[in-house]
C-alpha cells in the first residue's frame, strides 16, 4: 500500500495518468469517439450498400417499364389496382395486413 502511494505521487506518473485519461475519454479525438465514429462509419457503409441495391432494382424495374408493355400493364394493376373492363377485382387482406 505504502508503494502504491508512493508510486501515485510521482509527479510523472500523474501526469502520464492526466495524459491517459485525457487521451482516453476526454478529448475530441479520443480513443471512446474514435470507436464510436467506426460504428457510425460501418453502420452507414450498410445502408449505402442497401441503398444500392434498391437503386439497381428500381433501375431494372425502369428499364423493364419503359420497354415492355406487359411490364406496364403488371406495374398498373399491381400498384394502383387497375382492371379491364370485363373484369372484377377482389382484394384479401392477410394478417399482416392489418398491421401495417
Amino acid at each position: 500500500m505504502k508503494t502504491l502511494l508512493k508510486i501515485l505521487k510521482n509527479k510523472y506518473v500523474i501526469v502520464i495518468l492526466v495524459f491517459l485519461v485525457f487521451i482516453v475519454i476526454i478529448d475530441d479525438t479520443s480513443l471512446m469517439m474514435s470507436f464510436r465514429l467506426r460504428r457510425q462509419l460501418k453502420d452507414m457503409e450498410n445502408t449505402k450498400e442497401y441503398y444500392m441495391n434498391e437503386i439497381s432494382k428500381d433501375s431494372a424495374k425502369i428499364q423493364a417499364l419503359q420497354h415492355d408493355p406487359k411490364a406496364i400493364e403488371q406495374f398498373a394493376r399491381e400498384e394502383y389496382l387497375m382492371k379491364k373492363d370485363n373484369e372484377d377485382i377482389f382484394l384479401v387482406k392477410t394478417q399482416l395486413d392489418e398491421d401495417e
